[in-house]
């Protein structure tokens, strides 16, 4: 959270925090020390279901480790980093996934065997003559 009074000075200093912070490795501490007038807050783990709807909007899209635009709040602007993304097991088609897997192996095979067949492949030319 950034707290000024000034709207454009804080979208100033919020571009400037999203310029100069891209990546989630140690970013408590380069925020404390590269921009002291912003509060650092760890979220952790948490699902989207169990957010509000447009902070799981702008989660759903953000690239992992990259800054979201500020988003004006009552006390100032917050600046999103998504550091982690996790799938649930469930959400997890695994019978799609070996489906998948098995259709390219047997395209690889085919492949092959057809490779096999015109390499070995006897072609049988005769020609005849008219006298």
């Amino acid at each position: 959270y950034g707290a000024a009074t000034d709207h454009a000075a804080l979208a100033g200093e919020a571009e400037k925090l999203r310029a100069a912070i891209t990546g989630c490795t140690n970013l408590d501490s380069r925020v404390a020390a590269q921009f002291p007038g912003w509060i650092w807050q760890d979220l952790g783990t948490v699902k989207l279901s169990q957010v509000p709807p447009w902070l799981a909007d702008k989660a759903r899209t953000l690239p992992v480790g990259k800054p979201s635009a500020a988003m004006a709040t009552d006390k100032g602007a917050l600046i999103l980093f998504v550091c982690a993304r996790k799938m649930p097991e469930s959400k997890i088609n695994r019978e799609a996934i070996v489906d998948q897997i098995g259709t390219e192996k047997l395209a690889l095979q085919a492949r092959s065997l057809l490779g096999n067949l015109r390499r070995q492949a006897y072609i049988d030319v005769r020609l005849t003559g008219v006298q």
